[in-house]
């Protein structure tokens, strides 16, 4: 019986499958990139109900994103002198975007606004994952080399408890 009830008690051993921290932030990219073309497609339909609906979810997917980065895999980047005037222009390019988020949760008033707001988040956004993935990711490849899996654990890991929280 004692044995039962500390089975119970035992967290499940942690799930050392997460894939490492460059390919969770290249496959959360290219989910984005994802949902703006289906933004768009709703948006050619005349489906404004679906493309708030969207939007919304792409909003709260930078947000996730932006946060996890911005908590784990920044901090971890800047230990590295060479990285970090990079990860700054990283951490500038996440403020631009907040900015746009908030215009948009603040001002995106009828279809029209919603969808010139979502562009310009959208031009944003690529540049900020061409700059990620052309020049960010390569160097930290190089110089975090043993870390990338422990990193992609903590990523999927907190993603899990903010999604969560939700």
């Amino acid at each position: 019986m004692a044995t039962e009830k500390a089975a119970l008690l035992t967290p499940d051993p942690p799930d050392d499958s997460a894939p490492d921290v460059l390919t969770a932030l290249s496959a959360d990219h290219q989910k984005l990139l994802g949902l703006f073309e289906t933004f768009e497609t709703a948006l050619e339909e005349d489906s404004e109900d679906e493309a708030r609906d969207i939007a919304e979810e792409i909003l709260s997917e930078i947000e996730l994103h932006s946060r996890l980065e911005e908590e784990i895999f920044y901090p971890a980047a800047a230990e590295f002198d060479e990285l970090v005037i990079m990860v700054d222009e990283a951490q500038r390019e996440h403020a631009a975007i907040d900015q746009a988020i908030e215009e948009i949760r603040d001002e995106a008033s009828d279809a029209t606004a919603l969808a010139n707001l979502m562009l310009r988040l959208q031009e944003e956004v690529e540049q900020h994952f061409r700059d990620e993935e052309n020049l960010l990711f390569p160097r930290v490849e190089e110089v975090l080399e043993a870390r990338l899996d422990e990193l992609g654990l903590r990523l999927q890991r907190r993603r899990e408890e903010l999604t969560d929280e939700g």
